[in-house]
């Protein structure tokens, strides 16, 4: 059974390799556009892609081009995501990438990373999860990270992060704790990622800014294809934990948007989402870690904003649900 190909991988495939130095000619294009329409106009089969190969072979100085993400198999968004990691220069550039898209990899949210004398660190929020899955989530992404970096550095055999985390060690953790290729760290003022210094002066061997371009621009094209609604909401999200404990109102949150406070209202809504549903979802999930860390809920609603601790107490009465149930 022949295997096909998306057109534009094709197109992006050829632009890469003009981008290398070759002189495409107009007879290739031809053979693109011609089996193109003989495969119904959006695929290609992988017999062309051989004969592009062999045509472009003198191309020495071109890395591998992925050519599995055109595969007639449809849109792993992950898979996307992964090839284009590993076009990054070095750790900042990975970092950054991901944060871009890190939602879409997992429920756990990266906020910005800061460098500092011990390495680099990556704040982490989970708002989606009950308290039992937020800290498999958490190992879930270090671990990611872990394994990503182990394999585009070619790092063996080092410890390359440290996750810390709010909550107190569970009980099961003893039993897994040997399995974990990273250090985790238990009842600390944030969930966090530390990554060693020493990735700072390390550059990935594969890296190709050409490649990087042409891969970024199809993930951008293909998040805006796929999920729209769930890029405002991340947004708006974002915004208000990096504005803890003082959260920023809906005015203030419009104005950093650069839209108006009722465009910011009706996008949420459109989404089924609201301002305060965001909010409160926030608010909820950190007084619940604080108070299961033993903190006083004076202090926990001095933590989260709150000029009085009877505001918190109605906050977890009125709404146990998360923002997935917007508050009326």
């Amino acid at each position: 059974m022949n295997t096909y190909i998306d057109k534009k991988y094709i197109e992006l495939y050829v632009e890469y390799i003009e981008s290398c130095g070759a002189n495409v000619k107009k007879s290739t294009w031809a053979h693109i556009h011609h089996d193109t329409l003989i495969n119904g106009g959006d695929y290609v089969s992988f017999s062309l892609i051989r004969s592009l190969k062999n045509e472009f072979s003198d191309i020495t100085n071109a890395p591998e081009f992925p050519f599995r993400l055109g595969y007639h198999m449809g849109n792993n968004l992950n898979t996307h995501l992964e090839y284009l990691l590993r076009s990054c220069a070095d750790i900042e550039d990975i970092l950054t990438i991901s944060n871009k898209f890190h939602h879409v990899r997992s429920n756990v949210m990266a906020l910005d990373y800061q460098t500092n004398e011990n390495g680099i660190e990556l704040e982490l929020l989970n708002i989606m999860a009950s308290d039992d899955f937020i800290l498999p989530m958490l190992f879930s992404s270090a671990a990611l990270y872990h394994q990503f970096i182990k394999n585009t550095f070619n790092i063996n055999n080092q410890i390359l992060l440290t996750l810390f985390v709010e909550s107190k060690k569970p009980d099961y953790f003893e039993k897994i704790e040997n399995t974990v290729p990273f250090i985790i760290e238990f009842e600390h003022s944030k969930n966090r990622i530390l990554f060693d210094s020493s990735l700072l002066s390390l550059r990935n061997p594969l890296y190709d800014n050409r490649l990087k371009y042409l891969l970024m621009n199809n993930v951008s094209e293909k998040l805006d294809h796929i999920s729209p609604p769930d890029l405002f909401r991340e947004q708006v999200k974002k915004l208000l934990i990096r504005s803890a404990p003082n959260y920023l109102n809906a005015e203030k949150t419009a104005q950093q948007l650069n839209i108006s406070k009722r465009t910011l209202s009706r996008r949420l809504k459109q989404e089924g989402s609201t301002f305060i549903g965001i909010l409160n979802d926030i608010r909820i999930v950190k007084a619940k870690s604080y108070l299961g860390q033993g903190m006083s809920i004076r202090d926990t609603a001095d933590q989260l904003g709150y000029e009085s601790c009877s505001s918190l107490i109605n906050l977890l009465k009125k709404h146990p649900t998360t923002e997935t149930h917007p508050t009326p």
